[in-house]
C-alpha cells in the first residue's frame, strides 16, 4: 500500500513539472535599423540676372574753318570752329577774335566750292543746305568782331556734312551777304569714326604685342628646352 502512494506521488510530482517552475526569460527586442538622413536638398538659386552694358558714348564732331583774308582785305586770319554730339545741333564759335573790320555787321555763308582762292571766287555760290543758319558777327569802333557759341541747323557728318565746303565772311549789305572779306575751306578735326577708328587701331596694336610677346616666350622655352638636352 505504501509502495503504491509512493508510486502515486512521484507520478504527480513528475506531472506538475518536477518542482519548481522555470521563469521564462522575456524575449529580447531587436534594435530597429536607424533610418538613413535623406541629404538636404539644396535649393537651387536662380541665375544673376546681368545688368544691361551702358549705352556707348555718343558720339562727337568736329569741324574748323581757318578764314584768311581775301584780296585787298585787311581782315587778320582767324578761325570758326564747328562740334556737334549725336543727336544734338551744331556749336559754332570762333576761335579768338576777328580784327581788322571796318565797323559794321557781318556775315558768315557756307559755300559749295572746296576751295576759295585768292579772291574766293573758287567757293562758288551759296549752299542751300546752309541757309538756316544764321551766323552774324558784329565789328565796333575797336575793329573787333567774335562769335559767341552759337547752335546751328548744320551737320558735320553724313550726306548733309558742311565738310569739305568753304565759309566765307561777307560784309553784310542791308540784310545780305555782300563783299567776301575772308574765306577758308571747312575741314573735319577729329570725332566720330575717327575716334572709333583710333580705339580699333590701338586694340589691334595691343593684341599685335600680346601676339609677339607669346611668340618670344615660346621661342625662349624653346631653346631653354634645347640647351638642357644637350
Amino acid at each position: 500500500m505504501k509502495k503504491q502512494l509512493l508510486i502515486a506521488l512521484l507520478a504527480a510530482v513528475v506531472a506538475c513539472g518536477g518542482g519548481k517552475k522555470k521563469t521564462a526569460k522575456p524575449e529580447e527586442k531587436k534594435a530597429e535599423p536607424e533610418a538613413k538622413a535623406e541629404p538636404e536638398m539644396k535649393k537651387e538659386e536662380p541665375p544673376e540676372e546681368k545688368a544691361p552694358p551702358p549705352p556707348p558714348p555718343p558720339k562727337v564732331w568736329h569741324a574748323k574753318a581757318a578764314l584768311n583774308p581775301t584780296k585787298g582785305s585787311k581782315v587778320v586770319p582767324a578761325t570758326i570752329t564747328f562740334t556737334q554730339e549725336e543727336g544734338k545741333e551744331t556749336q559754332v564759335s570762333s576761335d579768338g577774335a576777328f580784327t581788322g573790320l571796318a565797323k559794321g555787321s557781318y556775315d558768315l555763308v557756307i559755300h559749295e566750292g572746296g576751295e576759295c582762292g585768292a579772291d574766293a571766287k573758287k567757293a562758288g555760290k551759296a549752299w542751300a543746305g546752309g541757309s538756316d543758319a544764321k551766323l552774324m558777327l558784329k565789328a565796333g569802333a575797336d575793329k573787333k568782331a567774335s562769335l559767341d557759341q552759337t547752335e546751328t541747323k548744320l551737320s558735320l557728318d553724313g550726306d548733309s556734312s558742311i565738310v569739305g565746303k568753304t565759309l566765307a565772311l561777307h560784309l553784310d549789305a542791308k540784310g545780305k551777304p555782300g563783299k567776301v572779306v575772308a574765306c577758308g575751306a571747312i575741314e573735319k578735326s577729329g570725332g566720330g569714326d575717327d575716334e572709333e577708328k583710333s580705339e580699333k587701331s590701338e586694340k589691334d596694336d595691343d593684341k599685335a604685342d600680346d601676339k609677339a610677346e607669346k611668340t618670344e616666350k615660346k621661342a625662349a622655352a624653346k631653346k631653354t628646352t634645347k640647351k638642357s638636352d644637350e
